[in-house]
């Protein structure tokens, strides 16, 4: 296992961090972290108003567009929900994209109830309660396994562009973590 870290088969780059991926593989089998697909879309955040409206807004506060299937998946939430999450599939349109798919990767808030405190176990377990009945889909989420083999199968899947690496106890947060010696999370492409 050793051998690959030093010569790995397609170049790593970790953002935000200037950590080596020898070292984070190494720690993701103590249990404290959880690896996520990351997704090649467009991030976004998913607001349901209180009338059902649901809005979308991009990183930079532009709004994205949604199909209507999604509109109505994302509506059926509870009113003052906020989901972090990615547009995929989806093609440039004057100032959003339209996309095919919403893929939650976090909640921010549920019915108003903030949900940053929690650790993410708790806000992924939430997340999913809160998915399945909407029929909306939560990111591809590993525990275990060896981080270098979960890296290698998700990018060979279509729309992913490698891992985000997540503290189990960490609470969410917003921004960057660059002063974390351990940060909430890290992206591996």
């Amino acid at each position: 296992a050793g051998a690959w870290f030093r010569h790995p088969p397609r170049p790593l780059r970790i953002y935000r961090q200037s950590r080596s991926f020898g070292r984070l593989a190494l720690d993701f089998d103590s249990g404290r972290w959880a690896a996520e697909h990351k997704l090649n879309g467009f991030r976004g955040l998913a607001y349901v108003r209180e009338n059902g409206r649901v809005e979308v807004l991009s990183r930079h506060a532009r709004p994205l567009l949604l199909t209507p299937a999604d509109r109505d998946r994302l509506g059926r939430l509870p009113p003052y929900t906020l989901l972090d999450g990615e547009l995929m599939g989806g093609r440039k349109e004057n100032a959003g994209s339209l996309a095919e798919n919403f893929v939650a990767f976090d909640v921010v808030s549920i019915g108003g109830r903030d949900m940053t405190q929690f650790v993410y176990d708790k806000r992924r377990e939430a997340l999913e309660d809160l998915l399945q009945p909407a029929g909306l889909v939560a990111v591809v989420s590993y525990r275990d396994g060896n981080l270098a083999e979960r890296y290698e199968e998700a990018i060979r899947t279509p729309g992913v562009e490698g891992l985000v690496v997540k503290r189990l106890d960490a609470p969410w947060r917003a921004g960057r973590n660059e002063q974390d010696e351990y940060p909430p999370w890290i992206k591996v492409k």
